[in-house]
């Protein structure tokens, strides 16, 4: 079969090209972003983790006798990490079996005069209950940072994610629907946030020089094509699949060439989330007949932009997960489990009670979740092939 890689948005070496030769492109991309989200300032920083690192240190100096975080037991690790390097504690709370994503109730029970914020990554694409989240925050005087590193463009209930929180930001890597070269962008539409926002952004260090960064780049753009991507998997420097949990060891602005390719993207993303919508709900279809295999649930109110596709096992199959990941990665389809222990599991998130004990569900996912690759530049055929080797590879009912 021909491979299908985890590619949701495709980047070319024309589009570096362009990138590089663009002038003030931080700038203008955080006009953009800030546009976009109808917030009253954003600022480009080099990674997505170290965007949050910065919104957390600006407001635990607002907030001094506040030091709690609350965030979901299952998520992206990275997100724990920026929380314990701004020097505060993490308070994990379950999530939904069903959407993958953080439980407002559980939130609800853990949320009071000690929490400085909840922060909600919409995960795979999929939109968290804002509604309800905005208004716990409020009754606690706790703030809601959106997570959108997997969902830029998505909606809940008619309006952008993005536009919820209290502040929010993104992430450019190579894997995001927002794709660039690594890179980061954090907003706010609270006047009051800005200059304490901006006060830790001017802190930073100016985009060191980028020469090794743009040849990177090249490498990634090439062996990102579906012809490469066997390659791109042998190759220890691509970490295709490696689950990373490390913190930006250099925080900086945001160079111009990487914030060229998020520009470029930026004008690309609406075309490439529809065609994940579309892709997506060919998958839903062709997988709704196979046995012992739950989809992703999306509430009324979420419009998704499906950075992947997420299913799991049920429990009396999640045994085989493993081996069906390899035998999907042998046809070619880059299908894997993602986030491979609970935050709480974590040893840099310390063991308190506290972070350990509410994730039953977290633990469940962790160990049943299968995702697989949402490719815009493949064919329905093609998508409708991936879920046939799917069924295939899996006996029909797993």
């Amino acid at each position: 079969m021909r491979p299908v890689p985890a590619v949701p948005m495709p980047l070319t070496l024309s589009d570096l090209y362009r990138a590089c030769r663009m002038s003030s492109a931080r700038r203008r991309l955080e006009e953009e972003i800030a546009e976009y989200h109808g917030a009253h300032a954003a600022f480009g920083v080099s990674t997505g983790r170290a965007a949050l690192w910065l919104i957390l240190r600006a407001l635990s100096a607002l907030e001094g006798d506040r030091d709690l975080v609350i965030l979901p037991a299952y998520t992206c690790p990275t997100v724990g990490r920026s929380v314990v390097e701004a020097g505060l504690r993490g308070l994990c709370v379950d999530v939904s079996l069903d959407t993958f994503n953080i439980d407002s109730t559980q939130v609800a029970e853990a949320a009071d005069e000690r929490v400085l914020a909840v922060v909600a990554p919409h995960m795979f694409g999929l939109p968290c209950d804002l509604t309800a989240l905005r208004e716990i925050c409020r009754e606690v005087g706790a703030y809601l940072i959106e997570d959108c590193a997997q969902c830029v463009g998505g909606s809940w209930a008619g309006e952008r994610v993005g536009t919820f929180g209290d502040a929010a930001f993104l992430s450019m890597g190579r894997s995001k629907n927002l794709r660039g070269f690594e890179g980061g962008v954090f907003w706010t539409k609270r006047d009051d946030l800005v200059e304490p926002l901006r006060e830790q952004f001017e802190r930073l260090a100016e985009a060191r020089a980028g020469a090794s960064g743009k040849l990177r780049q090249v490498a990634i753009t090439v062996l990102s094509q579906p012809w490469m991507w066997a390659l791109a998997k042998r190759l220890p420097g691509m970490r295709v699949g490696a689950e990373d949990q490390s913190f930006d060891a250099h925080p900086s602005k945001l160079a111009d060439w990487q914030a060229g390719l998020g520009l470029i993207s930026l004008g690309r993303l609406e075309e490439y989330n529809e065609r994940r919508r579309e892709a997506a709900a060919i998958m839903r279809e062709a997988l709704s007949g196979v046995e012992d295999l739950r989809c992703q649930s999306v509430p009324d109110e979420a419009e998704p932009t499906y950075l992947r596709f997420a299913t799991r096992l049920t429990e009396k199959n999640e045994q085989r997960r493993d081996a069906l990941v390899a035998r999907l990665q042998s046809a070619n389809i880059d299908a894997r489990a993602f986030y491979t222990r609970t935050m709480g599991e974590y040893g840099w998130m310390g063991s308190s009670s506290e972070v350990t004990q509410r994730g039953q569900c977290a633990r469940a996912i962790v160990l049943s979740n299968l995702v697989l690759p949402i490719a815009p530049c493949l064919s329905a055929e093609h998508m409708e092939g991936v879920c046939v080797q799917m069924a295939r590879t899996g006996g029909g009912a797993l």
